[in-house]
């Protein structure tokens, strides 16, 4: 039987944990967004068709005039998220770990029971909706070498080279997603079955 006193404390423990996992989510979600909004603006599709990109140095290029600024931007955020999931995984272990010593009585299996529940749940509820599933696809200092450049001028055929390097980061691809609005995306593209692996499994690596 569990005592109203330690379930008191596993429904605030509960309640202060779900509370903590939601802010390092909006942490890790802000980082997703900021890193979002980064690639966009060094996406192939936006950068090879755009004109100044072929000339100058780029420094008069809108969007890569604070380009730096905006990676030091998320990558602050990355480091926060990560240092506060670390505080907070520690900070769970060790109030579990108080709850499961000083309960160390077989009498008191349904009480330590509950709290390996309590941290299970918040654990699955973390895992399942921090954006943690990052797949970037980018080069650094892009260049094409030799591009060959053939015209026609007044009947005279002209064949030359050209080469380029851009600026900064080049990027082919980028994507992050929970593992939940990954399960909703097959959802909605009725992968029924996947979908379902993909929830019992996270379940169970969580």
């Amino acid at each position: 039987m569990i005592r109203p006193l330690v379930l008191a404390f596993g429904l605030v423990f509960l309640t202060f944990s779900i509370l903590a996992g939601i802010l390092l989510i909006n942490k890790a979600e802000t980082y997703r967004e900021a890193r979002q909004d980064y690639a966009e603006d060094l996406m192939v599709t936006k950068r090879l068709v755009n004109p100044e990109e072929w000339i100058g140095d780029g420094t008069s290029i809108p969007y890569l005039k604070n380009i730096s600024n905006q990676k030091a931007n998320w990558l602050a955020w990355r480091q926060d998220s990560l240092l506060y999931a670390l505080y907070l995984g520690v900070g769970m272990a060790f109030i579990l770990a108080i709850w499961l010593v000083r309960l160390p009585q077989k009498t008191r299996f349904q009480e330590n029971l509950l709290g390996l529940h309590i941290a299970a749940l918040v654990c699955l509820f973390i895992g399942v909706c921090t954006p943690m599933l990052e797949i970037a696809a980018y080069e650094s200092e892009f260049s094409l070498q030799d591009l060959p450049i053939k015209a026609k001028l007044f009947g005279t055929q002209i064949s030359v080279t050209y080469s380029r390097i851009f600026p900064g980061e080049l990027y082919f691809f980028y994507q992050s997603k929970s593992a939940w609005q990954l399960i909703v995306t097959l959802l909605t593209q009725k992968n029924y079955l996947i979908s379902k692996w993909q929830l019992i499994q996270h379940s169970l690596m969580i």
